[in-house]
């Protein structure tokens, strides 16, 4: 963030608890703050004492809450604020991240952004196809996220940014002046640190607690990352998106409608008799190591009629992001089994019908305006 984190803190941020501004915390506030830390009387919002001391840090306008900035990363998930004034101390309770959103930080920080040398997550290997006969449908998909934000801007929004794993995720951003991208997870946001450089700023944020302004991005983009929050606040979530947008901006939201998709459910019926089966065998060996290791993902796609049932302030097209899913790729798509003219004709009929294969197909591409 550079020389520009004032500016920064002051347009486009805002503190994830009052709601209110932000500023730079000045020497003698971060030295004070150290000295609290160095004795044990600086709680965190989880109700710990603060164990680390500050090389940077923001502060609330109401000077109660202080935040780190590590290594260019500004902390603004309300569980690790600074708990600045004693009268507050008692609040922290409100602030406690949910199982939910804990076990979804965990497998990413423990494992889903490890790499495995080559540049391959764990979490690709386990959640996308890599194979070449499914290369150009996968980089058309990711193609289609592009088409629909604006062409530029000053700031491209990625919640739940993830690595920004694929070179066309980078391409997203390559007419904005800034890439603000925002992860609950610290290992994602240190990879993205790695693509993006000084394009970038780096938040630790919630989703359904953006800390940004209102009606200060450009455009959006959420990844398959919605179907990871717990189910009562997803709606929140999209509503997020569409508060931080400026007026005339969209938002472009990767969602699943999981068991929901019809589409799925007739081309892969015989498979969902036999996948508790597979998933048995393939797993119980490993079942004790991933509860120790806690790599639990939290998974919860709603269906089409719980989205279109609810009543939303802003107007919405549902389109295709990909209308199949990684397993029926795995299965079906096979390159002596003519799989890449099969594939080819998915996508085609996805081009040619892309708001029935968003309402019908696994993967919708749920554009919010504003």
């Amino acid at each position: 963030m550079g020389n520009d984190v004032e500016y920064y803190l002051k347009s486009l941020l805002r503190c994830p608890i009052t709601k209110g501004a932000l500023r730079e915390m000045s020497p003698d506030e971060i030295d004070k703050a150290n000295s609290r830390i160095a004795d044990g009387s600086l709680l965190c919002c989880d109700g710990t004492a603060a164990s680390r001391k500050l090389a940077a840090a923001c502060v609330s306008a109401d000077e109660r809450y202080a935040y780190r900035i590590d290594d260019g990363i500004i902390s603004l998930l309300p569980v690790l604020a600074l708990v600045l004034s004693d009268t507050d101390i008692d609040k922290v309770e409100e602030y406690a991240l949910r199982r939910e959103k804990i076990e979804t930080r965990n497998f990413y920080d423990q494992s889903g952004w490890k790499s495995d040398g080559k540049g391959v997550f764990v979490d690709t290997k386990r959640f996308e196809d890599l194979r070449p006969v499914s290369r150009d449908y996968v980089h058309n998909s990711h193609l289609r996220v592009k088409k629909q934000i604006a062409n530029g801007g000053r700031y491209l929004l990625d919640v739940a940014c993830g690595p920004v794993q694929y070179p066309e995720y980078i391409d997203y951003s390559e007419n904005y002046d800034y890439r603000v991208c925002v992860d609950i997870s610290v290992a994602a946001l240190k990879e993205a640190q790695k693509r993006i450089g000084d394009k970038g700023i780096y938040v630790i944020g919630d989703i359904t607690n953006l800390p940004l302004n209102d009606n200060v991005v450009d455009s959006v983009i959420s990844l398959h990352t919605i179907y990871h929050v717990p189910a009562d606040e997803q709606a929140r979530a999209f509503r997020e998106i569409y508060r931080v947008l400026c007026p005339g901006g969209k938002g472009v939201v990767v969602y699943s409608w999981g068991r929901h998709s019809l589409l799925m459910c007739l081309l892969f019926f015989p498979y969902y008799f036999v996948r508790p089966i597979v998933r048995l065998v393939r797993t119980t060996p490993r079942l004790l190591r991933k509860a120790k290791a806690n790599h639990i993902l939290y998974f919860y796609p709603h269906g089409p009629k719980w989205f279109v049932n609810q009543d939303w302030e802003f107007e919405y097209e549902i389109l295709v992001w990909r209308s199949v899913h990684v397993p029926f790729l795995k299965t079906i798509i096979h390159k002596w089994l003519f799989g890449k003219k099969v594939i080819d004709w998915i996508y085609s009929w996805e081009e040619r019908h892309p708001q029935r294969a968003g309402q019908l197909g696994y993967y919708p591409l749920i554009v919010i305006h504003k």
